[in-house]
């Protein structure tokens, strides 16, 4: 699905994640003939639980019961692409640049409310550059963030008349930065 603003959050919670559960899903695996890894994938999906939020602003997700870790990735909006110059004939606007994307193993406490912010893509205007993507992150911006990608230069920025397309979201500025992609 492609979007000019895309901008994506999503928070997958694994039961599996219980050292309890894990013992007991290995010991299954070992007493169990290879013909039944349907049945073993469908109870490992069964436990699974996958929140997705699309909608820009402040959201708030609570941490389901007998869940102690959880795996986010956070996707940083999209800048916008810049405005043409009315004043030259053959002028655009560069593209925006899109957001990074992060994902990360963070622990949690079953019950407990954690904040999830969707960044909100660029705003753009005629004959302006286009405005930067918002960052997007879990539970505070120091948690896990993705950063947003910046806007595209206008046309009248630009050489003859063209501006150039906005960088993306630099990996460096995500956190964690070792796990993010620009």
């Amino acid at each position: 699905m492609l979007k000019t603003n895309l901008y994506h959050f999503k928070l997958l919670c694994l039961v599996a994640n219980n050292k309890n559960f894990k013992k007991k899903l290995i010991q299954f695996w070992r007493e169990t003939f290879i013909v039944s890894g349907l049945i073993l994938l469908s109870v490992v999906v069964s436990l699974g639980q996958t929140y997705t939020y699309t909608t820009p602003g402040t959201w708030l997700w609570t941490c389901p019961p007998n869940t102690d870790s959880a795996i986010v990735e956070c996707w940083g909006a999209g800048g916008a692409g810049g405005g043409a110059n009315f004043g030259v004939n053959d002028s655009a606007g560069g593209g925006g640049g899109g957001g990074a994307w992060v994902k990360a193993t963070v622990p949690v406490v079953s019950h407990n409310n954690y904040h999830v912010f969707v960044g909100a893509g660029g705003i753009a205007l005629p004959g302006v550059n286009g405005g930067a993507g918002d960052a997007s992150w879990f539970n505070t911006p120091t948690t896990v963030m993705a950063v947003g990608g910046s806007g595209g230069f206008s046309g009248a920025n630009g050489v003859n008349g063209f501006g150039a397309g906005g960088a993306g979201g630099a990996a460096s500025s995500c956190i964690p930065s070792s796990n993010a992609v620009s």
